[in-house]
């Protein structure tokens, strides 16, 4: 327990770097990237799908200062999509370090606008979108050794079929690892909370990606990327065609859609007395219908807590 509470305390360590970068920059103050560098090797040696930091960064969900939230996110992202690529350690190092330092820019946007829920005038999605150029301004200024970071974080939002931001790269013209970052910067905008609308669920978020995304980063960044979120992340929650509910403690990459779960509500709606666990694999009439909140599933809890 005590190992696991140390590996989730470096996603509070890279929140608290990540701060003071922005303050410092929006301060016109340095900052050691080097630090960020130590941060990202630190997480970098946690591996599996059950990483701690992993499970935060995907189910974690928080409005305030969503733009520190969303870089440590992206770079715990950035992490494993990187190793699930096969790239070496180094890579996937930088990779980590370009998913926590890719938005650096938000230290030029305002928090009026960072903040604001009501739909971007054009002029306002015009300046949100110059965030990149930001980026590398701020980054290019770290120097020489640091130039691989200031493009990478210029890339993230292109797209390989050219119709990304700011400059319109296209093809082997986007580097790779503004190619990972990029992808899992959007899976992490689209499930986590943002000002502006309401965050997917995990199916419809995966769903969207591969439908709109699939000429946007190539064949195999989404076959890594499907294979290591899966439709239904560990600690995710389905409703099944019977109605009842489950908690995700399994995925299969040869069998995406067949989970093992963790039974939470009957096809009454009643809470599970006595623990009982179906890989979906073993049972072919049973088929997931949808992904159901965590909010759903508490409110549910404490319902039947209410009513007994």
């Amino acid at each position: 327990m005590a190992r696991i509470q140390e590996r989730e305390a470096l996603y509070d360590v890279a929140f608290d770097y990540l701060a003071q970068v922005l303050r410092a920059t929006a301060n016109h103050q340095p900052f050691s990237p080097e630090r960020g560098l130590e941060i990202i090797g630190e997480m970098a040696r946690i591996d599996g799908d059950e990483d701690p930091l992993l499970i935060r960064a995907i189910h974690e969900d928080h409005l305030e200062e969503y733009p520190i939230y969303h870089c440590v996110n992206t770079a715990v992202f950035s992490i494993h999509l990187a190793r699930r690529l096969g790239r070496n350690e180094a890579d996937i190092c930088r990779a980590g370090l370009l998913g926590l330092l890719h938005d650096v820019g938000f230290a030029r946007i305002s928090e009026p606008l960072l903040y604001k829920e009501a739909q971007l005038t054009p002029d306002e999605i015009e300046s949100m979108r110059r965030r990149p150029l930001h980026s590398h301004e701020i980054l290019i200024s770290l120097g020489a050794s640091w130039k691989w970071l200031a493009h990478g974080a210029i890339g993230v939002y292109e797209r390989k079929d050219g119709t990304g931001y700011p400059n319109g790269l296209a093809g082997d013209a986007i580097p790779d690892i503004s190619r990972i970052v990029g992808l899992v910067s959007l899976y992490e905008a689209l499930i986590h909370s943002r000002p502006q609308g309401e965050k997917f669920l995990f199916f419809p978020a995966m769903k969207w990606v591969v439908k709109n995304e699939k000429n946007g980063f190539g064949r195999e960044y989404l076959k890594a990327f499907l294979s290591l979120f899966t439709f239904f992340p560990l600690h995710s929650f389905v409703r099944l065609n019977t109605g009842a509910v489950g908690k995700v403690i399994g995925t299969f990459e040869e069998q995406p859609m067949r989970p093992k779960l963790q039974m939470i509500y009957d096809a009454a709606g009643r809470g599970i007395a006595v623990e009982r666990v179906i890989d979906m694999r073993e049972h072919s009439l049973l088929h997931v219908i949808y992904s159901v909140s965590k909010d759903e599933v508490a409110e549910k809890i404490d319902e039947e807590s209410r009513s007994r």
